[in-house]
């Protein structure tokens, strides 16, 4: 199939998500948070584009945000859970949860936000694969999060299942100005990965078409309006 017609087919399904405003209160942001987000879809990331890749792994997300912070839960359920790295280290390589966003006014740079299922982050800036960099960490910090993992046998086989709350001030995309999040929108995806298990895996919200496992491909974004 041609280049061009695979573009076509892939910008005709391309994902789009509305990210609700949740109103919150300094006092009890976590529990604000929570209850809005309980009342979301989860959105399931779900696409395999390198079946290869074989895994029994499922991973979904809930997102909205109150102006000022983008809160962000993951829910995972899967054989093996590995955590290993630090802050601004090899987080892929772990059981790992992503979101790579664009916003408008970035011109074509991204953010690429990596966390393992402790909640340890890497964040880092730029157009491409070979031209990231990365945040120093003081302000990666300033990203709350709040993990929960379980180990417990569904059908006879013993899973991990963890769900990672996290709460992303606007401050973090440093190179964009940003006075709200409110109406903005924004070019993003989400995955779920984890290079260095057993089993590795490279999951997608939104169908990404390469040979090779990849997730610095800007061109297969989705997209995120902020209400």
């Amino acid at each position: 199939m041609r280049k061009d017609r695979v573009q076509r087919k892939w910008r005709a399904g391309v994902k789009k998500l509305f990210v609700p405003f949740i109103e919150t209160s300094n006092a009890s942001l976590v529990a604000d948070f929570t209850k809005g987000l309980a009342n979301l879809v989860p959105q399931q990331i779900a696409h395999n584009p390198w079946p290869i890749y074989t895994h029994a792994v499922e991973a979904s997300f809930v997102i909205g945000h109150n102006g000022d912070t983008i809160c962000l839960k993951y829910t995972v359920c899967e054989p093996h859970i590995k955590a290993n790295a630090n802050f601004n280290e090899e987080m892929h390589l772990d059981s790992c949860v992503e979101l790579f966003i664009a916003f408008d006014d970035d011109k074509g740079d991204y953010y690429n936000l990596e966390f393992n299922c402790l909640g340890y982050a890497k964040v880092a800036y730029g157009s491409g694969r070979g031209s990231r960099t990365l945040l120093p960490v003081p302000l990666i910090v300033s990203i709350s999060s709040f993990a929960k993992i379980d180990s417990l046998f569904i059908e006879g086989r013993k899973r991990f299942q963890w769900e990672l709350l996290l709460l992303i001030p606007k401050t973090v995309f440093s190179h964009t100005r940003l006075s709200s999040l409110r109406g903005k929108n924004t070019k993003a995806n989400f995955y779920k990965c984890g290079d260095g298990l057993s089993a590795p895996h490279f999951l997608t919200w939104n169908r990404i078409v390469c040979p090779e496992p990849d997730f610095h491909r800007p061109e297969f974004f989705g997209s995120l309006a902020f209400g």
